[in-house]
């Protein structure tokens, strides 16, 4: 049987929904990751470091979907620390931490880490290279997991809806 040009093809629609899920899944799992990562890291050993270079970065870009121009912000301060008598570079804050668009929040990150301060730093004691200054999760991780589940089950809902109209028509 044809389906209704005005309620649309529910082929169409289960497509959608079930790519909505697949994109849910994925976002869930590299945020579920970047938490237990963040856990992990909470537990590290940690050195004393000494910040070399604190500053924003600009990137501007354009957005995927409409290529609309955005301009997002990270801090990024650079320290070093010693291991084992062997010296490191770190950059990474947080475990996962990612850019922003707002500039004043992403400043006052980087001005608590200002040129020449001391810092306390966590090293993976498997691979003293990877190190954060504040480990543990932080609240913006739960962001991309929780966007990620709101897609799975929007997009699990609308195969649902789809398969339903398949079966009317």
């Amino acid at each position: 049987m044809k389906p209704d040009p005005e309620s649309g093809d529910p082929r169409l629609l289960g497509g959608f929904g079930a790519l909505l899920a697949l994109v849910g899944t994925g976002l869930l799992g590299a945020g579920l990751w970047t938490i237990g990562r963040a856990v992990v890291a909470a537990s590290w050993p940690a050195v004393p470091g000494v910040v070399v270079s604190s500053e924003v970065d600009v990137h501007d870009g354009r957005n995927d979907v409409d290529e609309v121009p955005v301009t997002t912000y990270h801090p990024a301060v650079r320290y070093t620390y010693d291991v084992d008598g062997r010296r490191y570079v770190g950059e990474r804050i947080t475990c996962g931490d990612f850019g922003s668009i707002d500039l004043d929040g992403r400043r006052a990150v980087a001005e608590r880490y200002p040129l020449g301060s001391t810092v306390t730093v966590h090293f993976d004691p498997d691979a003293p290279e990877l190190a954060v200054l504040e480990p543990g999760p932080a609240a913006f991780n739960l962001l991309m997991p929780a966007l990620g589940l709101a897609f799975l089950v929007g997009g699990t809902f609308i195969v649902r809806q789809a398969q339903a109209l398949a079966r009317e028509s």
